[in-house]
């Protein structure tokens, strides 16, 4: 409770709204908290104030929200790009034109996203894989395909 202030900005999921699919993510601003957490569900009740733009199209619903306490810029990685071996972590970057595996070094892990902090080993602009596969060699050379313009339609 000692960090949680009024005015610190907060995302959240609204229950039951969906947008394109999705639980609707909205923010907001914390206006007021409850001096006591409520003795049985131990719970304290917080009042965030929507931003006008985000508001939801009904009323009274339950969200779950996060409230940023501590914000700092951080290098992020998915699951999804990470390589395991044993107890050491790697990551597949694009260097030039090839393939290198980084070794790197993970903090925490944002639940609301799924991703890792990246503590070292990467740095911010570092092109990384997305979905490795185990057929990747390091210093395998690559190359990129061009976008090429598609026509739709007559």
């Amino acid at each position: 409770m000692g960090v949680l202030k009024v005015g610190q900005r907060v995302n959240f999921r609204i229950n039951g709204v969906a947008q394109n699919g999705d639980q609707l993510a909205s923010r907001g601003t914390v206006k007021r908290i409850d001096g006591a957490a409520n003795p049985i569900t131990r719970q304290v009740s917080v009042i965030v104030e929507i931003n006008s733009k985000d508001r939801p199209p009904v009323v009274g619903l339950y969200a779950e929200g996060v409230v940023e306490t501590l914000t700092k810029p951080a290098v992020m990685i998915s699951e999804s790009s990470l390589r395991r071996e044993g107890d050491k972590v790697f990551a597949w970057t694009l260097d030039g034109n090839k393939i290198v595996k980084r070794a790197i070094q993970l903090g925490d892990r944002d639940t609301r996203l799924g991703e890792w902090v990246v503590t070292s080993g990467l740095a911010a602009g570092d092109k990384v894989l997305r979905n490795n596969g185990s057929s990747l060699k390091d210093g395998q050379v690559f190359t990129l395909r061009a976008d090429t313009a598609v026509k739709v339609g007559p």
